[in-house]
Formats: structure tokens, sequence, C-alpha cells
């Protein structure tokens, strides 16, 4: 099947097997999406339409279902009987190939169900984590500083850090 963007006229084909009825496809060159329309009937020629009208008469046998269970192609009304002569002006240029074709629009998934957000903080809820944090940091300084000596014995670049606060004090 060939599809064609509306928008920049870029042509993909694409196997009739992966196209769905009502899905979007969106183009590759420009990103715009769109729905592919199912392909009209095809209509047979005049020569086409006495060449099968001919495999007609000859086949005793209906032709095989195809796979899939689609009904073998027949033709419309307006084609004579087996045997019978062809008539112009009985409809034989309506002669059409018959496409079993799927529904035009399919249902729309259902929506995304998002589940719903933690509930807002009250102002005291929030006061609270900055006064604890503020608490754990203030800790955690006070720590190295009454440990500053043990910590400059591990890491001796610690040593300038400690000197350029004792000077900053």
């Amino acid at each position: 099947m060939r599809l064609e963007c509306p928008d920049c006229a870029a042509a993909y084909e694409v196997a009739e097997s992966l196209v769905v009825p009502g899905r979007l496809v969106r183009c590759v060159r420009c990103g715009h999406g769109w729905v592919p329309l199912p392909a009209p009937p095809r209509v047979l020629t005049p020569a086409e339409q006495a060449a099968v009208a001919q495999d007609m008469r000859a086949s005793a046998t209906p032709p095989p279902a195809p796979s899939g269970g689609m009904p073998p192609l027949r033709p419309s009304a307006g084609v004579p009987e087996e045997g019978g002569p062809l008539e112009e002006g009985r409809g034989i240029s309506t002669l059409t190939i018959l496409i079993r074709q799927a529904p035009a629009v399919m249902a729309p998934p259902p929506p995304l169900s998002v589940p719903p957000g933690p509930a807002p903080a009250s102002a005291l809820g929030v006061a609270l984590a900055w006064l604890a944090s503020l608490v754990v940091l203030g800790g955690g300084l006070a720590a190295l500083w009454e440990w500053r000596e043990a910590v400059v014995a591990y890491w001796p670049p610690a040593a300038r850090l400690f000197a350029a606060v004792q000077g900053w004090m």
C-alpha cells in the first residue's frame, strides 16, 4: 500500500497488513500525523472486464477462499450469468472487484489513568522540614570543627580549609 503525507508529499510503501484502519501514522520527514484512508475499490477497464467475464465462464468451480477469512473476489451486479452473452448497457461498466473493508474508524484507546499526586504540603510541614535540614547541616559543620585535628590527620588538604575558616573568624 502506498501512503503519502498530506503535508510534505513524502511517499511510503507499507505492507497492507501493517496499516490498521483508524490508527494514526506519522511522517518521518515532517512529523505530521494523519489517519490513512482505505484504498477505494478498483474499477476495471473494459478489457479487464471482458477478461474477468471470460474467466468466470471458463471456471466451473469457484476459486478457493483466500486465507484470512476474506470472501472470494466476485463481480458486482451487472455481470451476466455463466454462459450468457455480454450485453451493452447492462451495467458492465460498473463491474468492480469487491474488497472486504475494515471499519473506517476504530474506537480510540482508553485514556491513560494518572495516579493522583501527593497531597499539597502545609506551610508548617515545609517550615519544619527546612528547620530539620538546617539543624542536620549545622550539626555536621560543628562536628567537623570539633574534630578538625582528626580530619586533618586523615585528609591533610583539609588543613588549608580550616586555616581559611579560622582566619575568617
